[in-house]
């Protein structure tokens, strides 16, 4: 044990509240990395100031620190909920921020939790802390993709769509890139602070992922299967507040029919989540209308709009004109689509009782969408944000398409946020996709994850461009994060028993 255990001195010595401000500093550091800010280094930064106040520290000072950090980045990196909150859902400042503050300490519960196996397992090891740290970073943010119904928000690797490191994405996907960012950063923090002996071979070891992500990038998986497909993105802007009011339903639907009127015989028209505001059964007269249009001038057009069975009721959206399929949205957004606990919860504020949050979700496997015959993988809004959920179907679709009302993050860091993980699952999988959205951000994302071109926010209007059917497969879409997930966990469970022993 004495062979493995090696506790460097505390760089931060004594009972002051600096290591502990310093952490929570390295948290709010972590979302400068991530859209709009796009720091990239800034994660880096972030990672290698964490490791510096954990070095040589107590059990229950580590475990603080942990969680100050978790507290930083998700004060920051999450502080688009007050906007929703507040602004959306009736709460006044001071309820507003409250319910926020209980959701940044609950969400940050995941960093203590990661912070405890760390501390206890794997923060005493020589050299071989190297891999535990970021083998822990990548189960943590693993974690946060499924737990509780997930939440994979402020996710390191995000920061790196532009970066050397982009490469990596096809193969590893955003969790993967998060662990070459930790892995990076504790290299660093080894060859300066805790092994200086191999400082060559850190540094060595850190040109080599650079070199590596820099040539991946070089590398398509995916080829073009078609000519390219015109498409038309329509951003209607319509104000929440007045959304789901009933005499607005007409002046809605005015608006997307006015501003399409000039796109039909376009490939495809896309309209966001829940353009129309009445039930698909009771817009039968409308969708028969622009099926008709759209079969005349050979378009497809996709829009979404609320359906039902019963008292059941989805978010959903429809193909008509010269495609056709329908989707429902598989992974709902909590509170937003539906209320835990409702029970408990319905009717203490308005943000518990929203428009359309009585939603349940739609079966696992749904059939592909098509756009003149092309399969068409779609995604609405939060599901955009589960990097294995669109993995699910990217593999049988030419394009990838999601549309999303950001209306009810304001203008928070939100918007930027929902377009960067939006650009991340075109990277990952190798597709273009297109995003389509209430009141932006409207873009053509390319399967290098680039934005093509995107409409301003907060206005109305068509962004009219070309996307390029892709086939074939990366490695990422094909194996996911299981084969870095199945060898970090095997690596962990080695350690971990050597250590025993």
């Amino acid at each position: 044990m004495t062979a493995l255990a090696a506790k460097g001195p505390e760089l931060f010595p004594g009972k002051t509240l600096l290591p502990a401000a310093f952490a929570l500093l390295a948290g709010l550091l972590l979302p400068l990395s991530l859209a709009p800010f796009n720091f990239w280094w800034s994660g880096f930064v972030s990672i290698v100031m964490l490791l510096s106040v954990l070095e040589g520290a107590a059990f229950r000072q580590a475990l603080l620190r942990w969680y100050l950090f978790g507290i930083g980045q998700f004060t920051l990196g999450a502080s688009w909920v007050y906007v929703s909150i507040h602004d959306h859902g009736g709460a006044n400042i001071f309820l507003a921020g409250t319910l926020t503050g209980l959701f940044v300490a609950g969400v940050a519960l995941t960093t203590l939790i990661q912070g405890f196996f760390y501390q206890r397992y794997f923060a005493g090891l020589t050299s071989l802390w190297l891999v535990a740290f970021p083998a822990v970073w990548f189960v943590k943010e693993w974690s946060m993709t499924w737990l509780l119904s997930g939440f994979p928000w402020s996710l390191l690797g995000y920061g790196h769509i532009e970066s050397l490191l982009s490469g990596f994405a096809p193969v590893g996907g955003v969790l993967g890139l998060g662990f070459l960012v930790a892995l990076v950063s504790s290299l660093f923090f080894a060859g300066v602070v805790r092994v200086r002996q191999f400082r060559l071979l850190w540094w060595t070891g850190i040109v080599v992922i650079f070199v590596s992500g820099w040539l991946l990038s070089f590398v398509n998986f995916t080829r073009p299967s078609s000519e390219p497909v015109s498409v038309s993105l329509v951003q209607g802007n319509v104000s929440q507040e007045t959304k789901w009011r009933r005499e607005m339903v007409e002046p809605i639907i005015n608006t997307y029919v006015g501003l399409t009127q000039d796109e039909w015989g376009r490939d495809l028209v896309v309209w966001p989540e829940a353009a129309i505001t009445l039930f698909e059964d009771s817009a039968s007269s409308l969708l028969s209308l622009l099926d008709v249009r759209g079969q005349d001038r050979n378009t497809t057009l996709l829009l979404g709009i609320p359906s039902r069975d019963g008292r059941t009721y989805y978010n959903s959206a429809v193909v008509v004109g010269a495609g056709e399929g329908k989707y429902t949205k598989r992974h709902l957004v909590p509170f937003g689509e539906y209320v835990p606990f409702e029970n408990y919860l319905r009717g203490v504020i308005e943000f518990f009782d929203l428009p359309m949050s009585h939603n349940k979700p739609g079966p696992a496997d749904q059939d592909l969408l098509t756009v003149g015959g092309l399969p068409m993988a779609l995604s609405i809004c939060y599901e955009i944000a589960f990097p294995n959920l669109v993995r699910q179907d990217s593999g049988k679709a030419v394009l990838l398409a999601t549309i999303s009302n950001d209306t009810w993050f304001g203008k928070s860091l939100g918007p930027h946020q929902h377009m960067q993980m939006a650009q991340m699952r075109a990277l990952e999988n190798g597709k273009y996709l297109l995003r389509g959205t209430n009141n932006g951000i409207t873009a053509i994302v390319n399967h290098k994850g680039r934005i093509e071109g995107q409409l301003p926010q907060f206005e109305q209007g068509v962004l009219r461009g070309f996307a390029v059917p892709m086939e074939g497969i990366t490695p990422y879409t094909r194996f996911g994060d299981w084969p870095l997930l199945v060898s970090l966990f095997a690596i962990l469970g080695w350690l971990v028993f050597r250590r025993a022993g």
